[in-house]
């Protein structure tokens, strides 16, 4: 693995903002006027969210192996994630429990506020919280981070990674099967965001992360037939009870097939690096990705309210959506600024000063130290 220290790459913002994107198309289909043909086109929106996931594991890997030097790299990736994350999430938990959306979110409870707060709404079957538009996608966010450092000790090349990325996939069909026995509606949005069903995902992000970086490149084959075995246990399955599993297929090898087709593209703009594909304003707004993300369900209200009565040409999708990209990126890059950075910087701060403190000598080194001195004199 060739060590280079953390630095941004211009596809990872431009894939994050081909990823917001996505997501605000969808979403302002479903308010403005639209032909049939165009919100078919922009149904494919809400994979957007897939490609946040892949591009999360990609990045988390990559900063993960970069800085495992550090002291205490545990400790400080979790704080880092922390403050890049939950300070913005929890101001948009107060604002949308007085904004509210109710289309998009739920009602406001301390039940739901303590699941939202606590991110575990992405690892339950439940339908608690969802105060924040999306917020379940965060929390799946969270879920990653609890496990990534266990993740990137034990996936150490690609064949590994490979080997997970089918492992996942059992892992999402068996969390559907559970769903099912459970009772839980084939399409409800709890079983749709729950981490069990989006691992395969992140796990395709680690691929990525070892086709760019491993320069080794093993022979994933070996690794490729150990984990078919799985598959066989699971065509077993499907010829016991076969409902139970066609059922279970559906959903998750829907959203993993089109996730492969991501990371084909991912790694093209990594490999060949197109201006085209990397330009400076879906760079821009992947750098506000985030920001965009939280902000964007607000800004399709706040538009769809002031401009439809008022101005009817807006209505049409063709004048919608550039209103609401153009209002959602001048909010992001104000949350961005007010927000985001001052705590991304306080994380920093913060586990630069657990190095600090780590490589400072205690006091009884201090002391021996000292006697030796005394004693060489």
């Amino acid at each position: 693995m060739t060590k280079t220290p953390t630095q941004k790459f211009a596809y990872v913002d431009a894939l994050r903002g081909y990823a917001v994107f996505g997501v605000i198309l969808m979403h302002a289909t479903g308010i403005a006027s639209a032909s049939s043909g165009l919100h078919s086109l922009s149904v494919a929106g809400m994979y957007g969210v897939q490609l946040f996931y892949l591009m999360s594991a990609f990045t988390l890997f990559y900063s993960f192996h970069s800085r495992h030097d550090e002291p205490h790299p545990i400790s400080s990736f979790f704080i880092r994630r922390f403050f890049r994350i939950a300070p913005l999430f929890y101001v948009a938990i107060a604002f949308y429990s007085f904004y509210r959306l109710p289309e998009w979110s739920s009602p406001v409870s301390l039940k739901n506020v303590l699941y939202e707060g606590t991110f575990i709404e992405g690892v339950l079957l439940s339908k608690a919280g969802g105060i924040v538009p999306g917020g379940r996608t965060v929390a799946l966010e969270f879920a990653f981070y609890s496990v990534l450092p266990f993740l990137a000790t034990i996936i150490t090349n690609l064949r590994r990674a490979i080997f997970f990325f089918f492992i996942s996939i059992s892992i999402a069909i068996g969390s559907q099967i559970l769903a099912g026995e459970l009772g839980v509606p084939a399409h409800a949005i709890e079983r749709y965001h729950w981490f069990p069903d989006q691992v395969p995902v992140f796990a395709l992000g680690i691929i990525l992360y070892f086709l760019i970086f491993d320069q080794k490149k093993r022979n994933p084959l070996p690794w490729t037939a150990a984990a078919a075995v799985m598959f066989c246990a699971l065509g077993a399955l499907a010829l016991k009870r076969p409902s139970i599993l066609t059922g279970a297929l559906v959903q998750p090898m829907r959203h993993v097939v089109v996730s492969i087709g991501l990371l084909c593209f991912a790694w093209l703009l990594a490999v060949r690096r197109p201006k085209w594909a990397l330009n400076s304003l879906i760079r821009s707004y992947g750098i506000n990705s985030f920001s965009a993300y939280i902000c964007h369900w607000c800004v399709i209200n706040l538009a769809a309210g002031i401009f439809f009565a008022r101005i009817p040409i807006t209505k049409n999708f063709g004048v919608f959506l550039p209103i609401v990209l153009i209002l959602t990126y001048c909010l992001a890059n104000v949350t961005r600024y007010l927000i985001e950075d001052p705590f991304i910087r306080l994380g920093k701060h913060l586990t630069r000063s657990m190095s600090l403190k780590a490589q400072r000598p205690s006091a009884l080194e201090l002391a021996a130290e000292k006697a030796s001195i005394s004693g060489e004199l």
